[in-house]
């Protein structure tokens, strides 16, 4: 790429974006620039790759914990806390809730962009497992994973499909 086709470019910058941290009903307008979501707790960090998924985009943080200082004359009796995974399904249209989290029947602003993980340490990213169906039949469902937790099924949503060509001679 030569200088003056990199100067052409429309450089993106933070205010470029549409900020919806703090508005989970943003309309993003056709033609915007696309948005930026900042992570709500204190230190929270993305660690690992996001996934998208039918729309959707996945990813796992890690807030870490707070050091509790056991004995004030001795700073290395602190323990140091273990810190939350949490994990981040959401529109990749608008950044909305996609989850009905507080289970209410359906997705609104009542619902939350994240949920705790169970797991210690720091969450791996997410995986994505496209399961086979009984005696080699395609099956629909994906299974969205963090680590050995289960964090969604998304049925009939399978976005991976074998495609197959071939060369053959005109007729």
């Amino acid at each position: 790429m030569t200088q003056d086709e990199y100067d052409d470019w429309d450089i993106v910058t933070d205010d470029d974006l549409i900020d919806i941290t703090d508005d989970i009903t943003t309309v993003i307008a056709e033609g915007a620039t696309g948005w930026k979501l900042d992570l709500p707790n204190s230190g929270e960090k993305v660690l690992a790759s996001a996934r998208t998924l039918n729309n959707i985009v996945y990813f796992t943080s890690y807030e870490p914990g707070t050091a509790v200082v056991e004995d004030e004359d001795d700073p290395c009796s602190s323990a140091i806390g273990t810190g939350t995974n949490r994990l981040y399904a959401i529109s990749v249209f608008n950044g909305a809730p996609v989850k009905d989290r507080n289970g209410d029947g359906e997705v609104d602003e009542d619902d939350s962009r994240s949920e705790d993980l169970g797991q210690g340490g720091i969450a791996p990213g997410v995986s994505l497992l496209f399961p086979g169906g009984e005696d080699g039949a395609t099956n629909e469902d994906v299974v969205v994973m963090s680590g050995p937790e289960v964090v969604d099924i998304c049925t009939g949503c399978r976005a991976l499909r074998k495609t197959y060509w071939r060369e053959s001679a005109a007729q």
